[in-house]
């Protein structure tokens, strides 16, 4: 499974933000990609002046590995 992260520059902005998916997780690294492109897409659409963007698709682990954890 992966989870897709974007992170954005912004002109203006103190420090870069990051844009985590609430759409995933993706079975498939390709479906992520194209998730990270499309949240490039409509962050740029907007009115902020971007200065640059990195985006990532990460493994995450979706077993329940203990009562402590979240992912169940």
């Amino acid at each position: 499974m992966f989870k897709a992260i974007v992170i954005i520059t912004v002109l203006g902005f103190p420090s870069p933000i990051q844009l985590d998916d609430e759409k995933g997780p993706y079975e498939e690294l390709p479906e992520c990609w194209v998730r990270t492109a499309q949240m490039i897409k409509d962050f740029v659409a907007g009115p902020m002046p971007v200065v640059s963007v990195n985006s990532v698709c990460v493994t995450i682990n979706t077993k329940n590995i203990g009562p402590w954890t979240n992912n169940h």
